[in-house]
């Protein structure tokens, strides 16, 4: 019972958080891409809120750490390292 308290209180704390984020930056939440390492975070914050989530694969949560998850709970997009992030996001059209 303990662990579903906490888990709801996180669950809030991260959509307020990322709720607060949206509106300081005056975009849509729909609008933001949220980047981590923690799989029990990042990612979750940024589905809860309809973001593009991306994971990197450095920090917390190695690559692997994804492949059981099922389809919703899973990135948008998993990268090995913030490096790789970079080059995709400066990469011409």
């Amino acid at each position: 019972m303990h662990d579903d308290m906490v888990r709801e209180r996180l669950a809030g704390v991260r959509g307020f958080v990322f709720d607060m984020a949206a509106a300081r930056i005056g975009v849509k939440p729909e609008r933001l891409a949220v980047v981590g390492d923690d799989p029990e975070l990042e990612v979750p914050m940024a589905h809860h809120g309809r973001a593009l989530a991306i994971a990197v694969g450095t920090g917390l949560g190695a690559t692997a750490c994804y492949d059981g998850l099922p389809a919703v709970r899973r990135p948008h997009l998993l990268v090995r390292g913030v490096d790789e992030l970079l080059a995709i996001v400066t990469a011409p059209m």
